[in-house]
């Protein structure tokens, strides 16, 4: 009886853990240089955090940020997130894709009136978080 217990409860465990990177926190209004490039910057200092839950490093190539905005990405993720780390990009980060790409310069695009971010591997969403307007007001 026990083991069938002890089997459940890690079946539930292993179901609340995610088994790729995660959305768990973002700033959509910036008043402050967050990217700390020495400039406050509406969209150069929004940032959305990934965190990775697994026990092993995942290489975050294949992984994009997008809004409800239009229909691209805005930015693909990069570098190899260590097991349970999280990293921070920003605006300035989806610019800088943005202009490697040859796609229009938006940054991330978090609307201060509530928005929804949505993590994708590939095509696939994985994650999302939508929030409202005052979720989304300085800092």
């Amino acid at each position: 009886m026990l083991q069938i217990v002890l089997t459940l409860l890690f079946c539930l465990i292993a179901q609340a853990i995610p088994a790729h990177p995660y959305l768990t926190e973002f700033l959509a209004d910036p008043a402050s240089d967050w990217d700390g490039n020495g400039e406050v910057e509406t969209t150069g200092d929004e940032w959305v955090e990934v965190c990775n839950p697994t026990e092993t490093a995942l290489d975050l190539s294949g992984y994009f940020l997008k809004d409800a905005l239009g229909d691209g990405v805005h930015m693909e993720l990069f570098g190899l997130l260590a097991a349970g780390e999280c990293a921070v990009f920003y605006g300035s980060d989806a610019i800088s894709w943005q202009q490697a790409n040859g796609v229009t310069t938006n940054a991330l695009s978090l609307n201060n009136s509530g928005d929804t971010i949505k993590l994708l591997y590939e095509e696939e969403v994985i994650d999302l978080v939508t929030y409202i307007t005052h979720v989304g007001e300085d800092d």
